[in-house]
């Protein structure tokens, strides 16, 4: 299974008078339930570390931002959080959900071969030879959902700028605030894929912390499983035993 490197989830809602009655009392009940590491206030968000230097939580007057930035982020723990911005700002007109998940999944084998045999195929007809390459789809998921994905074979130095998204072709909302990891912490060849998933049926207000997780977690299984088929499709069953486990 490959490693999930970060995940997010942005909420977008009309533009709340409330959150700026309630800014401060987030921070507040973030620090009472011991999630809250640092934080910076403005007169439009405010941004919260929580529980390492890589998970934030942004919230602003028309949504917020969740970010988790390192493998072993407990997602369902750091919902919490969430869930105490959604009360406090109490959204009434919600408009759109969206996720991200970045994985990445080394290889033993060479970077021209890993790439011989993601993109191999490509190579079939009229001369052409692939050195190195990126693959953007759009694809639905189940329950609705519509996402695009982008992947390819990447050596390590290339990885943390794929984290931050200052290079690739996926369109965030926001940006990722934590600190990168170091291209010493990959393998040197790796299958690298940053999925975004969205919800534009966001369902009735009142169910919106239910229909919010449901999304995160619907969200996150399916990216799961959507990476693992696609390591396996590029990888080859073939190659199993370059693949490191």
């Amino acid at each position: 299974m490959p490693d999930l490197w970060t995940q997010s989830l942005s909420l977008r809602w009309r533009p709340e008078l409330r959150f700026y009655e309630q800014r401060v009392a987030i921070l507040r009940s973030f620090e009472e339930e011991g999630y809250l590491r640092a934080f910076r206030v403005q007169e439009n968000y405010i941004d919260a570390k929580l529980f390492g230097s890589r998970d934030s939580l942004s919230v602003r007057q028309n949504g917020l931002d969740l970010h988790l930035g390192r493998p072993g982020s407990d997602a369902d723990r750091v919902f919490g959080a969430v869930e105490i911005g959604l009360a406090a700002v109490a959204p009434s007109q919600p408009r759109t959900f969206s996720a991200g998940f970045q994985h990445v999944a080394p290889l033993n084998m060479k970077f021209e071969d890993a790439v011989r045999g993601a993109f191999g195929r490509l190579g079939t007809a009229g001369g052409i030879e692939v050195d190195d390459g990126a693959l953007l789809a759009d694809i639905s998921l189940n329950d609705g959902l519509s996402a695009q994905i982008e992947y390819g074979i990447v050596r390590a130095a290339e990885i943390p700028a794929r984290l931050s998204r200052t290079v690739g072709r996926i369109q965030h909302e926001s940006a990722a605030p934590y600190d990168l990891p170091e291209p010493d912490e990959f393998a040197e060849v790796s299958l690298f894929s940053d999925l975004m998933v969205r919800r534009d049926d966001v369902g009735p207000v009142e169910t919106l912390r239910d229909e919010v997780q449901s999304f995160w977690q619907t969200a996150r299984t399916e990216a799961d499983k959507l990476v693992s088929t696609l390591e396996k499709a590029l990888v080859g069953d073939d190659r199993e035993g370059e693949v490191a486990r």
